[in-house]
């Protein structure tokens, strides 16, 4: 089959209009150009200036064509060779779509009313497997969701039992040694308790502070000794004074 016959001779089509299409914006780019051009000098362009802006503008977008034009033959070469390439082997391909689009439009000319009725039922058992499958898939997922719930608590009573690390994984019944260092244990804890109790009485007792000596008591004192005072002079008066005064 003829390549032009198997692409409607798009082909060809394609690329003159993409040639068309890029002279066209080479046409107004150089409008543009100009234009821009003009505008740029800032003052009135006189006739001269104008004609040399055209010309350049000109000559510069012709060259811009001419390369375009080379290397747009190259693009057209290379697509006509290697995309709109016809396939060995396209008119058996054809031949079978034919048949099959032949062999369904007689299938269908020939479908009864069961026949009809048959596919509308296959339809229905399709769907409802299709809504068991959804349904069991959400019930999975609820149960995959309550299984990481608690793998997440057994993690956290995990975490909650590290202290036990150090404690040994077999225990033995009790002997009578341990028996013995049970009661000695005991024992030393009544005594360190007495010791505790007798600690804090002593303690008590020490806190007692005697009572001050009062003016009175020292009056009384003086008066029991004061027959055996004898003041000779009256540096003996502030001696006892003093003393009177410190004993206060």
């Amino acid at each position: 089959m003829p390549k032009e016959d198997f692409f409607s001779g798009r082909g060809l089509q394609f690329t003159d209009d993409l040639f068309k299409s890029v002279e066209e914006y080479i046409e107004v780019g150089t409008q543009q150009l100009e234009r821009n051009l003009v505008q740029s000098k800032g003052t009135v362009v006189t006739n001269s200036e104008a004609l040399a802006i055209h010309k350049g503008t000109t000559e510069y977008m012709k060259l811009v064509g001419q390369s375009f034009a080379k290397n747009f033959d190259k693009f057209e070469l290379y697509i006509m060779r290697n995309v709109f390439v016809t396939p060995k082997t396209i008119a058996e391909t054809q031949r079978k779509y034919q048949n099959e689009m032949d062999t369904s439009f007689n299938d269908a000319a020939n479908w009864t009313e069961e026949d009809v009725h048959s596919l509308e039922n296959e339809l229905h058992q399709l769907r409802q497997q299709i809504q068991t499958a959804a349904m069991k898939q959400q019930h999975l997922q609820n149960a995959h969701s309550a299984v990481e719930e608690q793998l997440s608590n057994v993690q956290q009573f995990c975490a909650s039992l590290q202290f036990t690390d150090g404690i040994s994984e077999t225990v033995a019944p009790f002997t009578h040694q341990m028996v013995s260092s049970a009661n000695s244990l005991r024992d030393a804890v009544g005594t360190m308790r007495e010791l505790h109790r007798q600690l804090e009485c002593s303690k008590d007792k020490s806190d007692l502070v005697a009572p001050s000596l009062q003016f009175d008591d020292v009056a009384m004192r003086y008066a029991q000794h004061q027959s055996t005072v004898q003041c000779s002079s009256t540096e003996d008066l502030l001696f006892v004074n003093s003393k009177m005064s410190s004993l206060a």
